[in-house]
């Protein structure tokens, strides 16, 4: 997988880059957990996600973000890795300009940045929130947003609590013309250890469904 560059507000972001084979592609960026806690751009549950939006025909790209890997600068728990994500999404429509759908998937705490970089793109029009961390993490800034939106669920989830999540999920579906839909993965933990499968299985199965 080519690993490329991208310079952003604090130096130069590590990633992997995949760009599709399609004429006018969908586009995706994957953002990857909080770095304390190990998070990087190759955590299995990342690299799942990539490979299964790949595979669905996207060009698709995923970072590291400042401070962790090859990335320059240093974590800053959250405003520092929003301009990250920003970044990198202009990199990847740079690349891309004729794309037709531009997503973005996020797991644990890159589900928080990837929300919040929702809010600010209004180019993004699908959003996939791997087990998102609601109540570690302020996710009360919703503003009307029609987009399809897929939350996937660890039944088993050590970190996110079950109620948290579903108000967070209850609010999102009163959003005006919202199309959100939560999946659980049973018996998985937050990390999704050894539910890998079902949990690609469940991305492939929206996503196939819902890209243009």
């Amino acid at each position: 997988m080519p690993e490329v560059f991208i310079q952003g507000g604090e130096g130069k972001l590590q990633a992997k880059y995949a760009p599709s084979e399609v004429e006018k592609p969908n586009i995706a960026i994957v953002l990857h957990p909080n770095p304390k806690h190990g998070g990087t751009m190759d955590s299995k549950v990342n690299y799942a996600a990539f490979k299964v939006m790949k595979d669905a025909g996207f060009s698709t790209l995923r970072i590291n973000f400042r401070g962790v890997g090859k990335s320059d600068g240093a974590f800053t728990e959250g405003e520092g890795e929003l301009n990250d994500a920003s970044v990198s999404l202009d990199w990847l429509q740079k690349k891309n300009e004729d794309f037709r759908s531009c997503w973005i998937v996020g797991f644990s705490f890159g589900a928080w940045i990837g929300f919040q970089t929702l809010m600010r793109r209004p180019e993004v029009d699908g959003l996939i929130l791997i087990a998102p961390p609601v109540g570690m993490y302020d996710f009360n800034f919703l503003s009307p947003c029609p987009i399809k939106t897929l939350i996937i669920r660890a039944e088993q989830d050590e970190i996110v609590k079950k109620e948290n999540l579903k108000n967070f999920y209850e609010t999102f579906k009163k959003q005006k013309n919202a199309d959100v839909s939560m999946e659980t993965i049973s018996k998985s933990n937050h990390l999704f250890e050894g539910k890998l499968e079902p949990l690609m299985q469940t991305m492939s199965k929206y996503i196939n469904k819902h890209k243009l």
